[in-house]
């Protein structure tokens, strides 16, 4: 999945809670506007809860993928995780429901982290893999997947919030009602 369909799926789901989610309350003060929008931050709330439990909640099984080497020759690697809760590149829960729903031709094929110091002699620049790289260096990963664009949606919720404080309280000094 690409940035612009995060960005749209986030701006579809935030449209539909400014459309179904808001009370009728009049708003004269902060607490007013939190209590007409209750149920958009409730929203969000349970979004990010959600995120939290998948991210860290969900087990990830060991898994493997093949990478196409000289002469069209293909080889497997073995990533071992048998974890939970992990954040690291290799075994986090992001990249697992990814390669599970999107499936590993969908992921980008060259990672950013394949230039970090686990994963190149020449780090931060593309290099040869040192002798005791991870197993995860070469493999595919996809920084906008599904379980990142959960947050997406979040933080567009966040600055529906701040656009009703703007509309709500039309005062010189907004920095003081933040």
């Amino acid at each position: 999945m690409g940035i612009l369909q995060r960005i749209a799926i986030a701006y579809l789901v935030t449209a539909l809670c400014q459309i179904w989610l808001k009370g009728d309350d009049d708003v004269d003060s902060g607490l007013d506007l939190i209590k007409r929008y209750r149920y958009q931050l409730l929203a969000g709330l349970l979004i990010t809860i959600t995120y939290m439990v998948l991210l860290y909640g969900t087990y990830v099984p060991d898994w493997e993928y093949m990478i196409s080497g000289p002469g069209s020759t293909e080889k497997t690697f073995s990533v071992k995780c048998g974890v939970r809760g992990n954040s690291g590149p290799g075994c986090n829960a992001v990249g697992m429901i990814d390669r599970k729903i999107l499936g590993m031709q969908h992921l980008y094929g060259r990672p950013v982290y394949a230039r970090s110091q686990q994963c190149s002699i020449d780090s931060p620049q593309n290099g040869p893999l040192p002798p005791d790289a991870p197993s995860w260096c070469q493999a595919p990963f996809d920084p906008e997947g599904l379980l990142s664009s959960v947050m997406a949606i979040v933080t567009c919720l966040i600055g529906l919030q701040y656009g009703h404080i703007i509309v709500h309280f039309q005062v010189k000094c907004l920095l003081s009602i933040w």
